[in-house]
């Protein structure tokens, strides 16, 4: 099962963007995506919902650890 922190960071890394260039992206600090990163915290829905927007990820996706892979929301 893929955590928040792991489909964060796969898909973080798809986009070629470092750990610095999200952070700033988002407007959060770099320690701070570590942590979302290795599971130490987790963002509030409002947060998760625009972190998945600029991600170009279902909402779905990022909050909900049932869900492997991006065409899983979608497939159900």
């Amino acid at each position: 099962m893929k955590t928040f922190g792991m489909k964060l960071r796969e898909e973080r890394k798809k986009r070629s963007m470092t750990q610095t260039d999200f952070a700033k992206k988002i407007g959060v600090s770099l320690r701070m995506v570590g942590e979302y990163e290795s599971g130490k915290r987790r963002p509030h829905r409002n947060k998760m919902k625009e972190y998945a927007d600029i991600l170009e990820v279902p909402y779905e996706y990022l909050s909900d650890d049932s869900f492997e892979t991006v065409l899983s929301v979608f497939n159900g």
